[in-house]
């Protein structure tokens, strides 16, 4: 009967607005990454008792692992918004798991 059975809706914009506040706020998650790692660092003569350095780098290694490969997954299935969900989500699950986890 011609009625349409789904439709897909994407918010874009025709300018880069949204660059310096995607700059601002990654700029500040690398500061606080290599701050925390370099506090890591200094603790690790610390007692295993109260030493979280080797927890602090399999969650950096893990999260590192995931971006190397989840970001040109995320690339690579941009043009499929279900596959594009998908793929954010299981990357998104996959660090707050190792958050929780380690």
């Amino acid at each position: 009967y011609g009625r349409q059975l789904e439709s897909i809706g994407i918010c874009t914009s025709e300018t880069r607005e949204w660059a310096p506040y995607v700059g601002v706020l990654l700029s500040i998650n690398m500061i606080m990454v290599l701050f925390a790692n370099y506090q890591a660092y200094q603790a690790r003569g610390i007692s295993v008792e109260f030493s979280e350095s080797k927890h602090i780098a399999v969650i950096m290694v893990a999260i590192l692992q995931a971006v190397a490969i989840g970001l040109p997954l995320v690339v690579l299935v941009s043009d499929d918004p279900i596959a594009a969900f998908v793929v954010r989500a299981g990357l998104i699950g996959f660090i707050c798991a190792t958050f929780l986890l380690v």
